[in-house]
């Protein structure tokens, strides 16, 4: 789908009044299940900091908005992506695999929303998009959304996503800078985005959301994800999202991601990084930029890729060491 952006402000302004039908009412015949309500009635209730901060976001980019005499140009481009399941990586394919392991890239600081126009930027998603934004969500996919007001529109029209499927969603802006991470989230005033833009005047910039298995509950569920089943629907998920079946293959995007899957979602960061570094690669990406946030558990893991690098492992190699 491809919206004009003074389509998708639109759209924006009429879920920040609440007014499309059905999403409020529980009893809607036509409610759609597989959509997240995009009305931002939820996201007024409760005035946590982090509801204060989303909520100026948004303010922000309605007051942004209204200093354009001639309105926003370009256009945002909603993409849904779908490996066919016999498409999909098999453990005994991995395990034979003769490919050269992507480049790997561990910045000693940054952000995901750093890396640039030129990469692909990994949004850690939920199944239905955008998460708990316009509820008491404020980690990473939500403060994405908040920051990129645009990213939003998609809640309107994207289903829940199978775990065969990725979303990719480009021409966005970023309007709004911020501090802090869950609750401690803070609104830290306006952002001039310098993205490149193409000959159409269109952003360049893009991200990939992808949701990871969660093993959050109270059960002991944490330890299945070094279970084959766990481990291989993750690797398949991200591998949907790094393919880019769309792009010139020799254009294909570099991919910067991090601790995908392992805050709420109780995933082990250093079983993620390598997981995303085979699916990277199997996906012939150029370069996986990882970048760390601080997480104790992956603060070698410059030395560990580098290590792995000089040893001049293939694809098969690295996956056999993760499932032994």
């Amino acid at each position: 789908v491809v919206m004009k952006r003074q389509m998708v402000a639109s759209i924006i302004a009429t879920a920040f009044l609440s007014l499309f039908p059905g999403c409020m009412d529980e009893n809607e015949e036509e409610k759609n299940d597989s959509l997240p309500d995009v009305n931002f009635h939820y996201l007024f209730e409760v005035m946590f900091q982090s509801q204060r901060a989303k909520i100026q976001c948004f303010l922000h980019y309605f007051e942004r908005l209204a200093a354009l005499s001639n309105g926003v140009e370009g256009e945002v481009t909603f993409r849904r992506v779908v490996v066919n399941k016999e498409e999909l990586l098999s453990a005994d394919q991995l395990a034979a695999s003769e490919q050269a392991l992507s480049a790997f890239v561990v910045p000693d600081e940054g952000v995901i929303e750093d890396a640039g126009s030129r990469v692909l930027q990994v949004d850690f998603a939920n199944r239905y998009l955008g998460g708990g934004v316009l509820y008491t969500g404020n980690v990473q996919e939500e403060i994405r959304f908040s920051i990129c007001p645009e990213l939003v529109a998609s809640m309107l029209f994207m289903e829940c996503m199978d775990p065969n499927e990725a979303i990719i969603i480009s021409g966005f802006e970023q309007y709004s800078r911020y501090q802090g991470y869950g609750g401690s989230l803070c609104y830290d005033g306006d952002c001039i985005d310098s993205s490149e833009r193409d000959k159409q005047g269109n952003i360049l910039t893009a991200i990939c959301a992808i949701d990871a298995v969660p093993f959050t509950d109270t059960k002991g569920s944490y330890i299945t994800q070094y279970e084959q089943i766990h481990y291989m629907r993750d690797i398949n998920k991200a591998y949907a999202g790094f393919l880019q079946p769309y792009l010139d293959p020799d254009k294909v995007r570099a991919i910067a991601s991090g601790n995908w899957g392992c805050g709420m979602f109780g995933g082990d960061a250093q079983l993620k990084a390598l997981l995303q570094w085979i699916s990277a690669s199997a996906a012939s990406c150029p370069a996986l930029i990882y970048y760390k946030f601080d997480n104790e558990l992956v603060k070698d893991l410059a030395e560990v890729a580098d290590s792995i690098v000089k040893a001049k492992w293939t694809v098969g190699k690295l996956f056999q060491v993760v499932v032994k």
